[in-house]
């Protein structure tokens, strides 16, 4: 027999969209990157999606880590472009994840 005062509690979560991602049998990513001073372009001519996370951007080759400003990242699905706007003309680095790899580029 259960006490008067014991409670249950249900919880139930509603979730917006799903995210499902599935490689390609034979992934060929194809990241190309424009710069136009402190613009620059990524599109995805691959047929997989790219993962650009953390970009950085410092004042200058000598800047402390304090002085860089961080970026947001952005998933690129095939065929799919982004640009964004850097606040001066110095290289950006980012992290890329494509699949289970990760490397740091340089644009």
């Amino acid at each position: 027999m259960i006490a008067e005062n014991n409670q249950v509690g249900v919880k139930i979560v509603i979730a917006y969209q799903v995210l499902v991602l599935a490689q390609p049998l034979n992934p060929k990513p194809d990241l190309i990157a424009t710069r136009s001073g402190s613009t620059i372009r990524f599109k995805n001519n691959g047929n997989t999606n790219i993962l650009l996370r953390e970009g950085k951007q410092c004042p200058s080759k000598d800047s402390l880590d304090e002085e860089c400003e961080i970026f947001k990242g952005n998933r690129l699905y095939a065929g799919n472009e982004w640009t964004i706007k850097l606040p001066n003309s110095q290289p950006v680095k980012y992290y890329l994840s494509i699949g289970t790899k990760n490397s740091i580029k340089e644009y």
